[in-house]
């Protein structure tokens, strides 16, 4: 026999269902996924060298640079290579086509544009992104799903 509730009790009784699985979600959430162990030596990356910001990016800056630092709203140049912790490369600008991009706008992953922010022209940083601020649950070619990635970046003059 199968029973359902109609009427004005239906939605009383899955509103407050509905919304303790969602508070209760919301407090679990996902585990904050440790950084990797190992990354192909090549890359540069020791963790202990690098600052972790609020959101779990990882950031260290590798040759200071000059001038005012790119503010929200800003567009600036940038050469970059994206790899994945085992060296694989994923993406880049090359110096003789940088990437124009605008400080707090989307364009690339959340981690490479929250990397970038306050970098000066010459400043190069190296970024180690965790999974939700790089293509997370996104189907990208010859990028796993969950996969950390290291961005190696410099701010170069627009041109």
């Amino acid at each position: 026999m199968h029973t359902s509730v109609h009427g004005p009790l239906r939605g009383s009784l899955c509103a407050p269902l509905v919304l303790g699985a969602l508070v209760l979600g919301c407090e679990r959430g996902e585990p904050e996924p440790d950084p990797p162990e190992m990354f192909a030596p090549e890359l540069g990356v020791d963790i202990s060298d690098m600052d972790r910001t609020d959101s779990g990016l990882y950031v260290q800056v590798l040759e200071e640079g000059s001038g005012d630092p790119a503010v929200n709203g800003q567009r600036i140049s940038v050469v970059y290579t994206g790899w994945l912790v085992n060296g694989t490369p994923i993406d880049s600008a090359a110096a003789n086509d940088p990437r124009r991009v605008t400080i707090g706008e989307d364009y690339m992953v959340d981690g490479f544009m929250e990397g970038v922010e306050g970098i000066r022209i010459g400043e190069r940083r190296l970024l180690l992104v965790k999974p939700d601020l790089g293509y997370a649950r996104e189907l990208v070619p010859d990028v796993p799903r969950g996969s950390w990635l290291v961005y190696q970046v410099r701010r170069v003059p627009s041109g």
